[in-house]
């Protein structure tokens, strides 16, 4: 019963969060120096091979993602008519913050997890 009421509770709150502005997909074929947050950034000349994104738990690591289907781990990126990005499967840091996403639409999605970390909760600075 008690996480029936937790999962409710989770999902009421995420109705009245304020949306974050989608990630801007950035078509480039080096990574920059200086990533900048917000940005998804595909990597590689013409058909992109690796994604890259700055943890939009805020922490600020720098999350690397193959695209290359023969290597593993690898994900998938689609994007709508609008240029919005859905990245597949979920991204799950196993160190550092260990946040756990999904990016439907150019928009993060926090997926329920004991162990993920959420924008400013129990993140350790």
């Amino acid at each position: 019963m008690i996480n029936w009421l937790k999962t409710a509770w989770i999902n009421l709150s995420r109705l009245f969060q304020r949306k974050e502005e989608p990630f801007k997909v950035s078509h480039i074929e080096e990574l920059p120096e200086k990533p900048q947050r917000g940005i998804l950034y595909a990597l590689g000349e013409g058909t992109p091979w690796a994604l890259a994104l700055l943890c939009p738990c805020g922490c600020g690591a720098l999350i690397q993602l193959s695209l290359l289907r023969d290597e593993r781990p690898s994900w998938s990126m689609h994007l709508d008519r609008k240029g919005r990005a859905t990245i597949t499967p979920s991204v799950w840091r196993t160190a550092g913050c260990r946040a756990h996403f999904l990016v439907r639409e150019g928009h993060v999605v926090w997926c329920n997890s004991a162990s993920a970390v959420r924008p400013g909760r129990n993140r350790r600075k």
